[in-house]
Parts: C-alpha cells; sequence; structure tokens
C-alpha cells in the first residue's frame, strides 16, 4: 500500500510537503513505491534514503494532491512512523488511516 502523511508547512521556501512511503518492506516496497510515483508523474531519481526502511518521495502540494488522486491513502505522521518501523522488521504494517 502507498501512503501519504498530511502535508505540514516545515517553513521551507517551497510551502508545505509530505512524504509517501510505500507499506512493503524490502525491493517489493522499493518496486511498488517506483511503479506509483512514475504514475503520478515524478522521477525516480528524486528518491529520499533508497534501499531503505526510510525509503520515501518529498512531494509539494500539488504533487501530495496526485497522490491522493491516484489512490495514495493519506494517514497522520505517527502512522507514517510505525509504517516505517514495520518495515525495519521486515513486516507490513497493519494500517487504519487516523488523521488528527
Amino acid at each position: 500500500m502507498i501512503i501519504v502523511d498530511q502535508l505540514r508547512d516545515w517553513g521551507w521556501h517551497h510551502g508545505p510537503s509530505s512524504h509517501l512511503i510505500s507499506t512493503l518492506p524490502g525491493e517489493e516496497g522499493s518496486a511498488e513505491l517506483a511503479a506509483f510515483v512514475e504514475k503520478i508523474g515524478l522521477k525516480r531519481k528524486w528518491v529520499q534514503k533508497p534501499g531503505t526502511p526510510r525509503e520515501h518521495f518529498d512531494l509539494n502540494e500539488r504533487a501530495h494532491k496526485q497522490a491522493l488522486a491516484a489512490g495514495a491513502v493519506e494517514v497522520d505522521w505517527r502512522s507514517l512512523v510505525r509504517a516505517i518501523r514495520a518495515k525495519k522488521n521486515g513486516t507490513v504494517f497493519p494500517l487504519v488511516p487516523e488523521l488528527d
């Protein structure tokens, strides 16, 4: 499953941003994430922390909306962190979106 945390203003000049990840561990998650970002028009080379459980894409507001329209599930930041921790353990986080 592809998830994205809620937009948050980190004080950067690019405006609010979010993080897009796959909940699947390992190469399966990397492949799922790569296929998804291609579908929404992002470049694979923009990946952050490739090949690690923290592998993700940073999204601006426009890309965030595109991800949601393409089927990404929006979660709060706590659920995103839980999903990353599960990936570190080689498991899939049983996701139930919890938005604050």
